[in-house]
């Protein structure tokens, strides 16, 4: 279980997360094959459904701003505004400036630890093994900001 950086009551006010400008871009949540599992997906991605001008994740409520499934969220929604981002044969441990909250919190020590944490705790079993047999978790993102790079083996 990973620790939460951004308390719960700050994501619940955002209007940014779960939405989505494309249907088919990078952003979309992927999923491992144990939570396709769990989650009873036909695909390795939940599926996204039109509201508006914008998409947005079927398991999220728009108008209670809340999730579904949030207690058995899957680990790309746990993990963000962190991200793993690939660049050649590196991943790094990235972070999606569309957050407010990590935006503003971006220079204080508490981040700071918090992505020491995220860095060391990526890198080692389970998750570690997890992200090499789920390599669709690692995704080549734009306009986030790298934060350290991991020790994962990508091909």
């Amino acid at each position: 279980m990973l620790n939460q950086f951004i308390p719960e009551e700050i994501c619940l006010k955002c209007q940014g997360c779960c939405r989505f400008a494309e249907e088919d871009s990078v952003w979309p949540v992927k999923v491992s094959e144990n939570e396709k599992r769990r989650l009873d997906l036909k695909n390795n991605f939940i599926p996204l459904i039109p509201a508006k001008e914008e998409f947005i994740c079927s398991f999220f409520m728009p108008k209670e701003n809340k999730c579904k499934i949030y207690p058995r969220r899957p680990f790309e929604c746990r993990l963000y505004p962190f991200l793993i981002n690939r660049r050649g044969k590196k991943a790094f441990l990235a972070l999606d400036l569309n957050c407010p909250f990590a935006r503003e919190n971006l220079n204080k020590p508490e981040f700071k630890k918090y992505v020491k944490y995220l860095s060391c705790i990526l890198s080692k079993p389970p998750y570690a093994g997890m992200l090499k047999n789920n390599p669709r978790l690692i995704q080549q993102y734009e306009g986030v900001l790298n934060l350290a790079k991991l020790k994962l083996k990508l091909k």
